[in-house]
């Protein structure tokens, strides 16, 4: 069985909310299978006055490293709230193409171990501390994460 290690990237950036006037924050870190680079995510909130709290995690899954491209990796959307995760029809932000061939859900749906996709999430989600902190205040745990 392989396993699977996150790596955290800094900074987080923060820019103004264009619809509501909060923080929107962004971060990003590094899948690793087996020490093989594996994939990349980025994980997008809004602390302002929204209807709902929710995150929005773009993750390219493949292969990474030299001799490989795009074509070698596919780009899932997940849109995360407090009663869970689901996987979304369009891209949740304007992702890098280095992430692969984006899959809208009904799509990503039929796609050979789809479970890859979410137990790479659940390590996100627990080994990034700074997604741990939004998944505390997506259960309105916390106030703001911030770092």
């Amino acid at each position: 069985m392989s396993s699977l290690r996150i790596e955290p990237e800094e900074p987080v950036k923060e820019n103004r909310c264009e619809s509501c006037g909060g923080t929107t924050r962004l971060l990003h870190g590094y899948v690793y299978e087996d020490e093989y680079a594996h994939g990349i995510y980025f994980l997008e909130w809004c602390d302002g006055d929204h209807p709902r709290r929710a995150a929005f995690i773009t993750i390219g899954l493949g292969a990474f490293g030299e001799g490989t491209d795009a074509s070698d990796r596919s780009a899932f959307g997940v849109e995360w709230r407090e009663d869970g995760m689901a996987l979304t029809e369009k891209p949740p932000m304007d992702r890098p193409d280095l992430l692969g061939e984006f899959l809208p859900r009904e799509l990503a749906l039929t796609v050979p171990n789809i479970d890859k996709l979410w137990h790479a999430l659940d390590h996100v989600v627990v080994d990034d501390p700074r997604a741990v902190a939004v998944g505390d205040w997506l259960l309105a745990k916390a106030e703001k994460p911030k770092r």
